[in-house]
């Protein structure tokens, strides 16, 4: 079996809306005037959200997020490159974190009020 790789991940059961949700949170940051070389992949059967490594603060930080969606939750994962290992306890770190956070529940509270 060379060559071959199996995929053991198990596919999850994701809220659409929810899964949107936070979809469009990770998408948005791409808008700010801070954040260099952005990208994302997205794998809704798995229920993951997840971007490469982008540069923000004049290109001198590196953050990767990870987003994962199952059911009716969801859990963000922030992290900061740094010289020899990566970190969630940074300041970049939690505010990032803090700010998809923020537009994830403002956007529940807002779609929670409007029905």
């Amino acid at each position: 079996m060379l060559g071959c790789q199996a995929n053991w991940q198990k596919k999850v059961k994701v809220d659409k809306q929810l899964f949107d949700t936070v979809k469009n949170a990770v998408v948005n940051l791409q808008y700010d005037d801070r954040v260099f070389q952005y990208s994302y992949t997205v794998t809704p059967y798995l229920g993951k959200i997840e971007t490469n490594w982008f540069r923000t603060h004049k290109g001198e930080v590196k953050i990767k997020i990870i987003c994962e969606v199952d059911e009716n939750n969801y859990k963000v994962h922030v992290f900061q490159q740094l010289l020899f290992s990566t970190s969630q306890e940074t300041r970049f770190a939690k505010s990032y974190k803090a700010k998809i956070e923020n537009q994830i529940k403002e956007k529940i509270h807002n779609e929670e009020n409007s029905e």
